[in-house]
């Protein structure tokens, strides 16, 4: 009885037709899985992306600190100068310094909403787009895992053939 090894080592046609099968299978689950790499292609714009965001977050809450600095600033002055308050240079220079800075903040706010908003449209579309695509992608690995399945069935099938026919020689 010849066994599967000696077969393939011997240079039968079932053994050779099994050799370039799992060429052709490594092949074809490679080339199925392409997405992936286009895949960690979009990560780091999507990041930076992100980070962007995160950046104005930041600017947002600085401006969130400066302003209440500020205003508790402006409310100290106030109690110490008393009532005459109204005409003293540092409460207006002040004054005008807050004004500023919630004009800033007003801004700021605005442009992290807006980034936010591009972003959560941004992450819908390309969590809709990736899921169908890797759906897809499965869809055509499974169909080549089966295409595979089905010819090594057919070549061990062979094996089995060339087998029986040399045991009963």
């Amino acid at each position: 009885m010849v066994s599967l090894q000696q077969a393939v080592a011997g240079g039968t046609s079932a053994g050779t037709t099994f050799a370039v099968m799992a060429l052709q299978f490594v092949l074809r689950t490679g080339a199925s899985l392409v997405f992936l790499h286009d895949w960690w292609v979009l990560v780091p714009e999507v990041v930076a992306s992100l980070q962007e965001r995160e950046d104005a977050l930041g600017a947002v809450q600085l401006l969130k600190d400066e302003l209440q600095a500020k205003q508790a600033t402006v409310a100290r002055l106030a109690s110490e100068v008393g009532p005459a308050a109204t005409g003293d240079r540092r409460l207006v220079a002040l004054n005008a310094t807050v004004h500023m800075l919630q004009d800033k903040l007003q801004l700021a706010c605005g442009q992290y909403h807006m980034l936010k908003e591009r972003n959560q449209s941004e992450l819908d579309r390309l969590h809709l787009q990736r899921a169908a695509e890797f759906k897809a992608a499965l869809t055509k690995f499974a169909k080549i895992q089966l295409q595979l399945h089905e010819a090594c069935t057919a070549v061990w099938m062979g094996v089995v053939g060339q087998l029986a026919q040399q045991q009963e020689t």
